[in-house]
């Protein structure tokens, strides 16, 4: 008889607890969302986000929710990569992963971002300063077609090429070739870095070069041609 006792009581407490369950399961389906948290913008301002779906979430119950419209709408901001919602209590979590401005591009006359996934973005003014170079892209080729402006972007912030990273203002980037030019941002002395396979060697000769010279040599030189084996060529 005890032992019938025990698991009748075993039996309503576990009743008892997979009603409380239900319950609260229900009842915070029924809740309904009375803010909207944005994380993790750095180029975007919160209220752009919210704006976009506040009507569908605010004061809307979680269960009526439509998610993938919601999530739709933010990811349709070209300057979001991905973004990640969830709920917290009445708040709804949009967790936010921008896309990165890496240059400045000039396209039919007007100033847009490269950002770091090779997508052109709208220009728009930053809060933060952006000290990137200006992209000049010569030919005829869109960016979805230039495999080697990634390789070129990853050199350009390769720790082992510093010196690039602090001292280009342009990029003139042929489309056709890959080959690559560039302008020094002291004095604007235009450098022809040449093709992919030479960037790393060529940037060196440049870099010894460029570091043992006086500020009076650097205000005479004009270009410089990084392009042949064994020698610089400066006028």
């Amino acid at each position: 008889m005890k032992k019938i006792g025990l698991i009748l009581f075993v039996a309503i407490v576990l009743l008892t607890f997979g009603i409380l369950v239900f319950a609260s399961g229900k009842n915070d389906k029924e809740l309904k969302i009375k803010n909207i948290v944005v994380k993790n913008t750095n180029y975007l301002f919160d209220y752009e986000i919210k704006n976009i779906i506040n009507e569908d979430v605010i004061d809307v119950k979680k269960d009526s929710i439509n998610i993938i419209k919601v999530y739709a709408k933010i990811n349709s901001n070209q300057y979001i990569e991905k973004s990640n919602l969830y709920y917290d209590d009445e708040n709804l979590i949009v967790e936010i992963t921008e896309r990165k401005p890496i240059a400045y591009v000039i396209q039919n006359k007007e100033t847009k971002f490269l950002s770091n996934d090779f997508k052109i973005l709208e220009y728009r003014k930053i809060s933060n300063y952006l000290d990137l170079p200006v992209l000049h892209l010569i030919g005829s080729k869109s960016i979805s077609e230039l495999n080697n402006l990634e390789k070129l972007f990853t050199f350009l912030n390769d720790s082992k090429v510093k010196f690039l990273k602090s001292h280009i203002s342009e990029i003139f980037y042929n489309t056709s070739n890959s080959e690559v030019d560039f302008i020094l941002t002291e004095n604007a002395v235009k450098v022809k870095l040449g093709y992919s396979k030479d960037w790393e060697k060529n940037i060196k000769k440049l870099e010894n070069y460029w570091l043992t010279i006086s500020f009076r040599e650097r205000n005479n030189i004009n270009f410089i041609d990084l392009r042949w084996e064994k020698r610089i060529v400066i006028s």
